[in-house]
């Protein structure tokens, strides 16, 4: 059998190019998956009492975001605003940061990034350099608190730089494109909405249309083969069967007219040059090579209850340099501790009591993975006694989940980003997501996923986005293609 499309991964950007070719009546499809379930870095997963993401959490917008457009009508969607807004600041000597020292300090951190988009189109340096010269600018500036000590100011920009790194997926704000992170486009509206009950899995039964009726809903599940992990697809010069064949681990073979690829980043940097026969032209190499990607990792911890007070939703932890000096020479060398020196902070879940998740970005995150549940919970508990054991009596953990976006090897690495190597090479998104032709002048290969988003990278709602263009170009491929028939 030869089919219309092969598409390699089904994560969002893969489920929704199926759901919109199934919705147009191409039914010739198929998708393989090398993990065992769908989602790709949409990962919701029981724990506690409910579920968490260990992957995508956010609906990041309201207006021209996808997910939004598609929730909100059936009122799936809450905010979490108050979870960022009253967190606590404590130091590692178990000092709590002055409420409205922390609050002009995180505030101002935020301006500089709110305000940073007209500055930073033509800067040639990277973002941390523009955000530590402006944040030195304003500390020393007459808008600033009186008494605030330098120590505290400094302490607090290396928190913010963690904090940051989370945010844009890199290891380091000196490694992020000033003028690369202007590229990404933040939809207007509440950013940090999430799912009211089921996690974010939820987008994926809106994609096939099982909400509000699953009987209505598209047959997706059949066109689906878990625990496919593809080894190689071979897009000209077949020689029979369809113009691409598709070879699984397994020793399974699939012909097609097409594939939509929709592996992450990080696995075509891995693989790029071993994965398609023949290798790709060079300037999607070059694209695969220059645009980046890193680790953000979180860190679910189950406690009897809530041990901390009512009114705080979260500890963000700032390390003295003292303290952090000190970590360092103790821990520098045990990759079983070092890793809790990057957690940036704790935060309540939403949706069910007793439950923190920290945040851990960078190659610490990528230590993390490699430790057991016991040393994690080990570590966890150590850090929190260090910054809030003084004020709080912290309970024993009882549970904890954890996600593995580096290690796992159907991902490496949680989402992307422009750094300062991707303005040095001069490539884009663009360029990864176009479209290969075969020696016919046919386009054989189509990229998806949120990396090949010029400007909604990083995110679900991009890599549907992707998922529908790449569809919509298939699309328009067979309808040609019957058009010339006829």
């Amino acid at each position: 059998m030869t089919y219309q499309a092969v598409i390699v991964g089904a994560g969002p950007a893969g489920i929704a190019a199926a759901c919109r070719l199934l919705a147009k009546g191409v039914d010739k499809i198929l998708l393989l998956e090398a993990e065992d379930r769908i989602g790709g870095r949409i990962h919701t997963v029981p724990f506690g009492d409910g579920v968490v993401d260990l992957g995508a959490q956010f609906c990041h917008g309201e207006k021209g975001n996808v997910v939004y457009e598609m929730a909100h009508p059936l009122n799936l969607l809450e905010s979490s605003k108050t979870l960022y807004t009253n967190m606590a600041f404590v130091d590692s000597g178990g000092q709590f940061v002055d409420k409205g020292a922390a609050a002009w300090l995180l505030g101002m951190c935020l301006a500089i990034t709110d305000e940073a988009g007209k500055d930073l189109k033509s800067y040639p340096h990277s973002l941390g350099d523009y955000i530590t010269s402006e944040f030195y600018k304003r500390i020393n500036g007459d808008a600033a608190p009186e008494n605030l000590p330098k120590s505290l100011s400094d302490n607090f920009l290396e928190w913010f730089h963690r904090f940051e790194n989370s945010i844009d997926g890199s290891d380091s704000w000196f490694e992020t494109s000033g003028s690369g992170h202007t590229e990404y486009v933040e939809c207007d509206g509440d950013p940090v909405l999430v799912w009211k009950h089921g996690g974010y899995k939820t987008v994926l039964d809106l994609l096939m249309k099982k909400i509000p009726n699953a009987s209505l809903g598209l047959p997706l599940e059949s066109k689906v083969m878990l625990k496919k992990e593809v080894l190689n697809v071979t897009w000209d010069h077949v020689r029979e069967g369809g113009p691409v064949v598709v070879v699984c681990r397994d020793g399974s073979e699939y012909h097609a007219d097409r594939a939509i690829i929709t592996v992450s980043l990080g696995v075509l940097k891995e693989q790029a040059h071993s994965l398609f026969s023949p290798p790709l032209p060079k300037i999607k190499l070059n694209a695969i090579h220059g645009l980046s990607i890193g680790a953000v990792n979180k860190i679910f911890l189950k406690f009897s209850d809530n041990w901390w007070p009512a009114e705080t939703h979260g500890f963000s932890l700032i390390w003295t340099q003292t303290d952090s000096d000190k970590f360092r020479e103790k821990y520098g060398n045990n990759k079983k501790k070092s890793w809790i020196r990057e957690v940036f902070g704790f935060y309540k879940d939403l949706g069910q009591p007793g439950v923190l998740c920290g945040w851990i970005v960078g190659p610490e995150a990528r230590t993390m993975e490699m430790c057991s549940d016991e040393e994690v919970i080990e570590g966890c508990e150590e850090l929190l006694k260090k910054f809030v054991g003084n004020k709080y009596s912290v309970p024993r953990i009882e549970a904890v989940a954890r996600s593995y976006w580096f290690t796992n090897p159907h991902f490496r690495g949680s989402y992307s980003f422009r750094s300062m190597k991707t303005e040095q090479m001069g490539v884009n998104a663009k360029q990864l997501a176009e479209p290969v032709q075969n020696s016919n002048q046919k386009s054989v290969l189509h990229f998806a996923g949120e990396a090949t988003h010029e400007y909604f990278f990083s995110t679900v709602h991009g890599a549907i986005e992707t998922g529908w263009r790449e569809a919509d170009l298939v699309l328009e491929s067979i309808s040609g293609n019957r058009k010339c028939s006829l």
